[in-house]
């Protein structure tokens, strides 16, 4: 996950030229013109229940595939798991405007890079899954029902697919909710004393199953309908990924941890002034291999800390 994000960060600015440039060569019209117009409802709190315009650039599963094994030659009753994310990427520090981009690898050839399939670009997430995620998961049954033909050599190739949980954020209670858990039924409860979100053990209640969700039979598991629904020869339960390293590692336990020591939050103790001082100190003095770009901030500034950082402390400090 770390790696398709930096991918994005780094690429964005091409990427979005690219969305511009290839909807006006396409269109010969305004890029604006030739996005799909997003209209994103905001929150009844907001003045005068305003709509914001935002724009829906989708490339499409089979002209990447295409693009990216036009040169290759398959082998017959060929297949290809496809594994796809989705998370913001803010564009400018001043702005509120963000990427929404979905990507796409292949799980078995990690040395293929990540490819672009649609992009949201707008001021919020986009709120509507249905227009989100509708055209792909359309364009998606058919290539599982069709296969695909790629390569030199024109083989017919099947497809499989594997989605990351954040595919199904919007349409299901977060992790942190006492109903959030994606694989079992276990009910969560606050801790009386850190007030963090408990979960018993997990084995003593029953499974979550593909059937049961697709039937919206998890009552406040549900948050709304999502699209996904309506993906075929797919178990949305138990090829949904959960355990990635980012959110469960770097940007869970470590960042509780280490933000529990500083701040004294969820029952751990609080470290003194001087010791956060001389910890600082010591970290911005740390040398670290040549492949980590980002260095150690002063721990003053750990709420700003990015997945990297965090992945650093956690191996080097």
């Amino acid at each position: 996950m770390p790696s398709i994000l930096g991918f994005i960060v780094k690429h964005s600015t091409y990427i979005s030229e690219y969305v511009a440039s290839n909807t006006q060569r396409k269109n010969n019209i305004s890029a604006t013109k030739g996005c799909t117009d997003f209209v994103a409802n905001q929150s009844s709190t907001q003045a005068n229940n305003k709509k914001t315009s935002a724009l829906f650039w989708y490339q499409g599963v089979a002209k990447c595939l295409k693009n990216t094994f036009r040169n290759v030659m398959f082998e017959a009753n060929s297949e290809l798991p496809l594994t796809f994310f989705i998370d913001g990427v803010p564009l400018h520090k001043s702005s509120r405007m963000a990427l929404w981009p979905i990507l796409m690898r292949i799980h078995t050839m990690p040395h293929v890079h990540p490819m672009t399939v649609a992009i949201f670009c707008g001021p919020s997430k986009p709120s509507s899954t249905q227009e989100y995620l509708g055209e792909l998961v359309d364009e998606l049954n058919l290539l599982m029902e069709q296969s695909i033909n790629l390569g030199r050599n024109g083989t017919l190739v099947k497809i499989r697919i594997r989605l990351l949980e954040h595919s199904l954020k919007a349409s299901v209670q977060g992790f942190g909710g006492k109903h959030g858990c994606m694989k079992c039924t276990v009910v969560g409860y606050r801790h009386s004393i850190s007030n963090a979100m408990c979960f018993p053990i997990a084995t003593m209640f029953p499974a979550r199953t593909n059937e049961a969700f697709r039937g919206m039979e998890y009552g406040e598991h549900h948050k709304e309908t999502t699209p996904l629904i309506k993906l075929d020869n797919f178990d949305i339960v138990e090829d949904v990924i959960v355990s990635d390293r980012l959110h469960l590692i770097d940007l869970g336990v470590t960042r509780k941890f280490l933000q529990g020591w500083i701040f004294g939050q969820w029952g751990a103790p609080q470290l003194s002034p001087e010791a956060i001082s001389n910890m600082s100190i010591a970290l911005t003095n740390i040398s670290l291999p040549s492949e980590i770009h980002r260095k150690f901030r002063q721990l003053d500034d750990v709420r700003f800390w990015k997945g990297s950082e965090y992945s650093s402390f956690l191996h080097y400090a």
